[in-house]
């Protein structure tokens, strides 16, 4: 049985388990990829964080309130 946590013989973690199905066991091997990448995705991660801060900087929610303005007058 696949827990979360576990480390397969592949070297994969399981990091969560659906169903407990036999197709779960065919979830770890496309994780094992997952750990490499994580190394090769390490830089470009540190670029990702402030790209995630504009967009909540921009309120496209607040832009809206100025368009009914004028419709006021």
């Amino acid at each position: 049985t696949l827990r979360p946590g576990m480390v397969l013989p592949d070297g994969a973690v399981v990091v969560s388990v659906g169903p407990a199905d036999p197709n779960a066991a065919a979830a770890p091997p496309d994780e094992a990829p997952q750990p490499p990448t994580d190394s090769e995705i390490s830089p470009p991660d540190e670029e990702l964080p402030p790209a995630e801060i504009l967009p909540p900087e921009s309120s496209p929610t607040d832009e809206p309130p100025p368009i009914p303005t004028p419709d006021v007058e």
